[in-house]
């Protein structure tokens, strides 16, 4: 009898802690309208290439975390003032240290908008975060991991073009097309972090399991 009653509450220890574990987890929903972008305009940029997202939904994550963390979070507004939402696929560091002096803005904008860069497919993978502490103080980063084949091809167009002009195939300036950790910004409390930071934005290093990401509509 008295093994019947401690497997008993063993077994029910475990359920509690299983209930516990997954009232922890906070649900987001995002529209199935964010995988698809070929309503908005590719906006060429400056040292970058990016696909341009639907917004609504990351502003409206972006208040629900806050709301779980109890702490407004910033946003990158240097493109809109007002925020936007996009997928960097070339990202400065790459374009000044890599890809300069071998292939132009304009061409890289030019390869993206032949292969319609923003017909790209998305794949949403799940919430992301990272840690770096600022001062003194712990500070996270939120993003939503996705893959994309299209984004993927559209670097490797690019690769050939930088072969093609003599860009080194190996060493510590060379160009890796799939070395891509495609993801899209929420916002973060002190200041974004990057790889350069450590940080790798995709589902193996960095999910973040206090959420639950779900695309509806699809």
């Amino acid at each position: 009898m008295r093994t019947f009653l401690l497997t008993f509450t063993l077994f029910f220890g475990f359920l509690s802690l299983a209930e516990a574990q997954r009232a922890t987890v906070t649900e987001l929903n995002i529209s199935s309208a964010m995988t698809d972008n070929r309503r908005i305009l590719f906006n060429e940029r400056s040292t970058a290439l990016a696909l341009n997202v639907e917004y609504d939904d990351v502003k409206m994550i972006r208040a629900k975390i806050s709301g779980v963390l109890k702490k407004r979070l910033k946003f990158f507004d240097t493109w809109e003032t007002e925020g936007e939402a996009h997928v960097t696929t070339i990202t400065p560091p790459e374009f000044n240290n890599q890809l300069t002096p071998y292939v132009s803005q304009d061409t890289i904008n030019r390869i993206a908008a032949n292969l319609d860069i923003q017909a790209s497919d998305v794949k949403v993978l799940g919430l992301g975060s990272g840690k770096k502490v600022f001062n003194g103080e712990l500070g996270e980063t939120f993003f939503i991991i996705i893959q994309s084949r299209k984004l993927l091809a559209i670097r490797e167009a690019i690769y050939l073009e930088y072969l093609k002009n003599g860009g080194p195939k190996s060493g510590p300036k060379a160009f890796n097309p799939r070395r891509f950790f495609p993801h899209i910004t929420v916002g973060f409390t002190h200041d974004d972090i990057h790889e350069s930071d450590g940080l790798l934005k995709d589902v193996e290093h960095s999910l973040d399991r206090r959420f639950l990401l779900r695309v509806t509509g699809l």
